[in-house]
């Protein structure tokens, strides 16, 4: 699978988020406006480590979401786990899936970089 992030995409990327998560709602990513905040995040820290533009190319952002699960839930929720990852100018979803989440767990967001971009933003902080 491999959907790009774009508005032209949203009412596809809602359909297919709709398909996997069911009737959950809570806990759930459900719209593309909140895959946007993940990508936001994702280059705010791309920038902060001097990976810029095509630089950015090949990463990746897991995200399992949902916060933190209250007592509430006997033992676990439905939550979204999502993978988007960085084409030469665009994010792509290329994963997704629902997952249990349980009680005394929360949620993340994690980004992974290559190699090549690792040494490159380890180049431009020290430079500094």
């Amino acid at each position: 699978m491999k959907i790009k992030i774009c508005a032209t995409n949203s009412e596809k990327i809602r359909a297919l988020l709709k398909a996997i998560n069911g009737k959950a709602e809570k806990h759930t990513i459900n719209d593309p406006e909140s895959i946007w905040r993940y990508i936001s995040q994702a280059n705010r820290r791309l920038a902060e480590m001097t990976l810029h533009g095509r630089n950015q190319q090949g990463a990746k952002v897991s995200v399992l979401s949902g916060g933190s699960v209250a007592n509430a839930y006997k033992d676990k929720c439905k939550v979204t786990m999502l993978t988007l990852y960085r084409g030469k100018s665009d994010w792509f979803i290329v994963s997704v899936s629902s997952a249990m989440l349980y009680r005394d767990n929360e949620g993340y967001s994690q980004l992974q970089i290559t190699a090549k971009q690792r040494e490159k933003a380890l180049k431009g902080l020290l430079r500094g």
